[in-house]
């Protein structure tokens, strides 16, 4: 069985690490009049363990009941769901855009991206935030970085009847390919020493791997590129119904995500892309077919 509790991210702690009384945890009530938008920690009890997950959203949302765009952002390695809700600026264009975000921990801080352990997380995620806020089944979205970004490739694969679209960050790829059509946006820095764009090991490079995915999506033909500044964007449009690749590098872009705060001893960011506004655009227009 599948167990989930719930407590503002926020929430009072006494040193031995419950929850104070008093705290928001433990049932008091702020009125909703004040509340603008909330992150709430959730704990799901699942057959391999106890895993956790941050939800914002809208509290109360402007049209309450209206179901609503759900985006999962994946953390890379080493880093948590609470460090990239703060740094990649997802809830403030949540909040102006109208959607909801989870961000999901994984176990040791890494993504099991071999194998299916936290592709069936995600999918308690989803079902789970689902119940929580009427969440538009035709526009589930999951991004992410490094090791996350290779998990949110996993998670193209793996629920690709759920996923709509996918924009993993410093990636590479999996030995997966979806079994129908997932629109993805790639971003990439061309002098990521980390995770090539290149490739490397059993890793084809970035455009070997956009090439497999958009085989599997249905696309033909070349891209219309554009080129602004260090940005080159290649999009391929002409693939399954309602499906579409886009490809966005940056030339001196290391292994970081494009636009966010920067985090001591991490790589440089890139201010040449704001990849949350690019990835949310892509995401706002390639909902899954209905």
């Amino acid at each position: 069985m599948i167990g989930a509790i719930a407590v503002p991210a926020a929430a009072a702690t006494t040193s031995s690490g419950h929850f104070a009384p008093g705290s928001a945890a433990f049932g008091s009530r702020t009125s909703a009049a004040f509340a603008t938008a909330q992150t709430t920690v959730v704990r799901l009890e699942l057959p391999g363990g106890a895993r956790t997950y941050r939800l914002r959203r809208l509290r109360p949302a402007p049209d309450a009941g209206a179901p609503k765009p759900l985006v999962i952002v994946l953390h890379g390695a080493g880093a948590t769901a609470r460090e990239v809700e703060r740094r990649y600026h997802w809830d403030a264009l949540a909040a102006r855009e109208g959607f909801t975000v989870a961000y999901p921990q994984g176990v040791g801080r890494r993504w099991d991206d071999t194998g299916t352990r936290d592709v069936d997380f995600l999918r308690a995620v989803v079902d789970d935030a689902s119940r929580r806020v009427a969440v538009d089944p035709n526009r589930v979205f999951v991004t992410g970085i490094s090791n996350g970004g290779v998990m949110t490739y996993r998670a193209g694969c793996g629920l690709a009847g759920t996923v709509a679209a996918i924009g993993p960050v410093a990636a590479w790829f999996p030995d997966c390919l979806p079994t129908t059509p997932v629109s993805v946006v790639h971003v990439h820095g061309l002098e990521d020493g980390v995770l090539s764009f290149d490739g490397g090991g059993s890793s084809p490079s970035v455009p070997d791997g956009l090439a497999e995915w958009r085989s599997a999506d249905g696309c033909t033909g070349p891209p219309t590129t554009t080129q602004a500044g260090q940005v080159t964007h290649s999009v391929w449009a002409s693939c399954a119904p309602g499906t579409a690749v886009e490809l966005f590098t940056i030339a001196h872009g290391r292994h970081e995500w494009p636009g966010a705060v920067p985090k001591p001893g991490n790589d440089p960011v890139s201010h040449a892309l704001d990849a949350t506004a690019e990835i949310w655009a892509f995401f706002r227009s390639h909902p899954r077919p209905s």
